[in-house]
This record gives structure tokens, sequence and C-alpha cells, in this order.
């Protein structure tokens, strides 16, 4: 929590008192704490199976997001489906929370403006239309309010949800206001817009800080397209629940997935394949936590290229990619014993460490020749990875939750 209102204190202008940063850092903590619990009847169920005490197998959900070539643009697809949504969203980025529901896409921010953004999707049996979608959520606007009511208390003021027409849809909406010192105020506005298709109710949950951010909200609903196709040719966000992380990878939609158990590594891997053939397989395997300077992902990978080195292997020099709080450290080598691919047995290999924050992942990359192109493309999609340590990140929002009841 604290980390929620940290960000958002740097998000604010210059000229902004100080009693007035510290209010609106505490409506923006408040959302990203304790009201995102609230969402479409499920709440803090999502990634309670990956954060339990117990470890789990690989758990992966069928809701997934994908970018398109035109600036902005979202693509939401439920996997097994022969459609697709898409969404103009300019200015939105992900943000490594805990989710809310199975059923969830995302949970966005625009730094710009303020506004957060989530978005569900569930086949709901008997529903037909969007009114049939609002019966169903009939009490989820309610219960956002009721839980935003409670963590506002005597600190300011939360209107009745409403109902409101925009661009033909039916909106709920309900507001609250943040008394701060010296007369400081600062304002939300909570937006629910719950739309039908093809035996799916979906749910968008906006929370906007200004008109202009309400006018923001407005225009990405009318952008709203229901495209009749599986999206082609497109890497979607594949969200990996393992043990006890949430592993974001960007990879190609037509790639399969399975887990593979240990060995490697102390709780087995995630391996990604191709669609049609067996021209690679990219096996990651998460470490945990880095502990200690030998556990240092670069420390693990130079040694690692040393060991093969002295056993008279042909190894590329240790590369190295960094960006943000992600380094990658890579090299390749022939494996002369694979003259032929095979599961699990590749002529050329690429071995990679990565440090995502503090978490530490090994990747081995088997491939022929001919799919040196999709080594690349994995390379790459790593180096934009994402890991949420679930526990991690349960204990903050708790904690945040009880510092911010005081």
């Amino acid at each position: 929590m604290s980390d929620t209102i940290n960000k958002t204190r740097m998000a604010m202008s210059a000229v902004l008192e100080a009693a007035s940063r510290l209010a609106r850092a505490f409506v923006l903590a408040l959302l990203g704490g304790a009201v995102l619990q609230i969402a479409v009847g499920c709440a803090d169920i999502g990634e309670s199976v990956a954060a339990d005490a117990t470890p789990s197998l690989l758990t992966v959900y069928p809701n997934q997001v994908f970018s398109r070539g035109k600036p902005g643009q979202l693509g939401l697809y439920i996997e097994g489906e022969d459609w697709h949504v898409l969404a103009d969203m300019p200015g939105f980025e992900h943000q490594e929370v805990l989710f809310t529901a199975p059923s969830q896409f995302f949970f966005m921010r625009n730094q710009a403006s303020e506004t957060t953004a989530s978005a569900f999707a569930e086949r709901i049996v008997g529903a037909n239309s969007d009114e049939s979608c609002r019966r169903h959520y009939a009490s989820a606007a309610q219960r956002s309010h009721d839980s935003t009511a409670r963590l506002v208390g005597d600190k300011g003021t939360v209107s009745e949800v409403s109902e409101i027409a925009a661009h033909g849809k039916t909106l709920q909406t309900f507001e609250f206001t943040i008394f701060g010192p010296q007369k400081d105020t600062c304002w939300r506005k909570a937006i629910h817009w719950v739309p039908y298709y093809r035996e799916f109710c979906f749910h968008f949950h906006f929370d906007v800080s200004s008109p202009a951010g309400e006018q923001e909200v407005l225009k990405i609903i009318g952008s709203l397209a229901y495209v009749p196709q599986k999206p082609r040719n497109v890497d979607v966000d594949r969200l990996f629940y393992f043990d006890r992380l949430r592993i974001r990878l960007s990879i190609p939609i037509d790639w399969q997935y399975e887990y593979r158990r240990p060995p490697p590594g102390p709780l087995g891997g995630i391996e990604l394949l191709p669609a049609y053939n067996q021209d690679f397989s990219f096996l990651v395997v998460p470490f945990g936590r880095i502990r200690s300077s030998a556990s240092q992902p670069k420390e693990v990978a130079q040694a690692y290229h040393a060991r093969l080195a002295s056993q008279g292997a042909d190894v590329s020099v240790v590369n190295e990619v960094c960006k943000g709080d992600t380094c990658v450290y890579s090299f390749d080598h022939p494996e002369p014993r694979c003259d032929r691919p095979s599961p699990y047995c590749f002529p050329l290999w690429r071995r990679m460490f990565a440090k995502i924050g503090d978490q530490s992942l090994g990747l081995s990359l088997g491939y022929q020749g001919t799919s040196k192109a999709a080594a690349d493309h994995v390379a790459k999609a790593l180096s934009q990875a994402k890991v949420l340590d679930l526990m991690e990140a349960r204990k903050g929002l708790v904690q945040g939750e009880g510092k911010t009841a005081e």
C-alpha cells in the first residue's frame, strides 16, 4: 500500500500543496487496495489457489489481453471462443496487483488522468442481454459502494448508486469525496458497465478523478467493438500461476503450454511449445526470491557458462539486456548429441537467467537453426515479463487496509 501511495505522490503536480497531495494519495491507495476486492461477486478468489500455503501446479485462466497495431488499442480474448473484443485505451498500463476473480482480464491505470480500469467476463447461464447481465450483477456496484463507504468513513461523503444513460449504454455510478487538511478535497467517481455478448456478461469498472476522466471513460465505452473471429498473429498476455507466483509473459496466441514436473528446479517449470511442430521447446523455471549474491541470476549465468566452457562446449559470450527492474543474461551453445530434434533434445540451446524485480527465473530454449526467430521472439518476451509474488502482495494488501482503517 505504501508503494502505491508513493507512486501516486510522484504523479501529482509540484504546484499542489503537501496537504492536497496527501489527500489524493489516500484516495488512490484506497482504490488500489480494498476496493479492488469487490468485483463481479467473486471477491478474493481469483488468486487464492496460487497463493495458498500448499504449492499448486501450473494454472492458467482463459481471459487474455493483447495489443493491436493501432496505438492504444487493446484486445480481450477468452480462450476457446471464436470472437474477441477491441477497445481504445491509450495511456493505460497494466498494474501488477492481485486480481479479484478468475474472470478478470486486467487492472490498468492511466497515470496522466489518474483513471483506473478493470475488466471481467464470464459465461452466465440464461443471460441474453445487457439487462439480464445487470440483473445478474445487481449487487456488484452496491457492494463496491458499500466497501468504499466503509473505507471513507467520516473522512468524506459517498453518494448513492444511480443509473445513467450515455451513448445508448446504461451505466451505474456513484461519487465519493475525501476531505483533506486545510479544506482540500479529493473527488472520485466510480462507473460500472455490464454489457452482454454471446452468452458472456462483461463487467467494466472505472474510477475517475475529474470530469475529463469521465469523458475519457465514455470514449472507451463508445469505442468497444466485438469482432466475430479469433484473433490471429498476435501476442497475448498469458498469466501463469505457478506455485505462489504470477508470471506475465507476452507470447504468440497459438503457442501451447504445459507443466513440466521437476527436475529441473525444485518445483518444475512451464514449457512453451509451437502450435504445429517440434521446432523448439522453451522451459521457464521459477527459482523464487533472490536471497544472496550467489543466487543473483548474473552470477548463476556466469557460473553455468564457465562450467560448459570448461567441458569444451562452444559457448557464446554472456549477453546482458536490462530494462527497468528486469535483467536477462543469456548465451548460446550447440548440443552435438542432438543432431536432430526430438522431445527435449535439440541441436541448439539458449540458456537464459532473468532477474525480474527480486525474483529469479531460469530459462532453457532448445531449437533448430530454422527456429532462431522463435528463440529471439521468446528472449524479447522474457525481457518484458512481469512477476507478482502473490503471498507478498496479499500481505501488503492486508497491512495496507489495516493502516488505512486507522
